[in-house]
């Protein structure tokens, strides 16, 4: 999450916004060679750190070497993610959501294929990771291709780096650096802690409550990560500002709805994986809610978003991830729903975004109306 330095949704953005073929070029580009060039200098210091990682922090959990060998892989993996996400955000950009979907239903097909045949042939992490490494690479080149031509971009030119693009790249994707920064500690260093302090049979217990909960943040997210283009242009234009704000609450109530649903459903699903003696509802319930209180942000974020709001964001963002993380490490002599209970905070923290957006639409609708 940490190695796309937040280029994606400015790429996005850029795109959107309309450039002509040349400028596309350029700025898809910049954007993959710099991200290659800064995403591989976190390979190797993963490489480094690794045997150390597996003796220190995750003993609780699996064998120092086995540690070590997955979080290596995992950091050529995450690379090739980052690159993906950046040819995923030139499609979006230029409205190719037909052959995102399309694309997905083809590659990720292949890819479950593949990795259940790692699972039933050789049951190692590495294993199922290196399948991993091979799917993604070729999914990544394949949407290149397609980005390239939904761009409008022949030839098989060498990519290279315009420094005026990297930094207008770099002057919106900062911001959303940080905020990604903040997911990463609210929805991967929180289960690392957590599976530290309380070993790997609760981990599995409260990372299920938490996948279930995400149910809950990933569909209104999914839905409106589309948008983000329509969503920039509108605000530069000043239009359907109105339009915005009714989508807005009826996404919100469509999150609650949502909340009600998996906390009716999940005990049954936790029932059918984990068996009738591991059930704890409070743990799904208090999962639910942070889930819930991240949701509820995710259609005022991407309208600040598209109005170029990204550095109160991303601040907010990572500010209430790290409280929150803070407060799950101080808690935890209280037990594992205490934990659970902590991640709530950067859902609270995260409210803080709805007077910025008040004020915005407001300002824009008032300088639509004088145009």
């Amino acid at each position: 999450m940490l190695a796309n330095f937040g280029l994606p949704s400015a790429l996005n953005r850029i795109i959107a916004l309309g450039v002509s073929t040349e400028r596309a070029r350029k700025v898809l580009s910049t954007a993959l060679l710099s991200t290659a060039l800064l995403g591989g200098l976190l390979v190797p210091l993963m490489f480094a750190a690794a045997d150390w990682l597996g003796r220190v922090a995750f003993s609780a959990m699996a064998a120092p070497a086995e540690v070590a060998g997955v979080l290596r892989l995992s950091s050529l993996l995450l690379l090739l993610e980052a690159l993906d996400s950046l040819v995923m955000a030139a499609l979006r950009g230029a409205g190719r959501e037909r052959t995102i979907a399309l694309s997905d239903l083809l590659l990720r097909s292949a890819h479950a294929l593949a990795v259940g045949s790692a699972v039933l042939f050789d049951r190692s992490a590495e294993a199922l990771l290196g399948v991993m490494l091979l799917t993604a690479g070729a999914r990544a080149a394949l949407r290149l291709v397609l980005a390239r031509q939904a761009l409008g971009i022949v030839g098989c030119r060498w990519p290279t780096i315009c420094f005026r693009e990297l930094a207008a790249l770099f002057e919106f994707g900062r911001w959303q650096w940080l905020k990604q920064s903040g997911a990463a500690l609210y929805g991967v260093a929180d289960r690392l802690l957590f599976g530290g302090l309380f070993g790997s049979v609760q981990l599995a217990h409260y990372s299920l409550c938490v996948q279930l909960a995400q149910i809950v943040f990933i569909v209104p997210a999914a839905l409106l990560q589309p948008s983000l283009g329509r969503i920039a242009r509108a605000t530069e234009a000043g239009t359907r500002l109105p339009r915005l704000g009714k989508q807005m609450m009826l996404m919100q109530l469509a999150v609650l709805g949502i909340a009600l649903l998996v906390l009716a459903a999940g005990p049954w699903v936790l029932l059918l994986l984990m068996g009738a003696s591991d059930i704890d509802g409070r743990m799904l319930a208090l999962a639910v809610l942070a889930s819930t209180l991240m949701a509820l942000q995710v259609a005022p974020n991407f309208i600040l978003l598209g109005a170029g709001e990204n550095r109160r964001v991303g601040l907010i963002a990572f500010f209430g991830s790290g409280a929150s993380l803070l407060l799950c490490w101080a808690v935890h002599p209280l037990g594992p729903l205490a934990f659970m209970a902590a991640r709530c905070l950067q859902g609270v923290v995260a409210l803080g975004n709805y007077p910025t957006l008040r004020v915005t639409l407001a300002t824009l609708t008032g300088a639509a109306a004088s145009r």
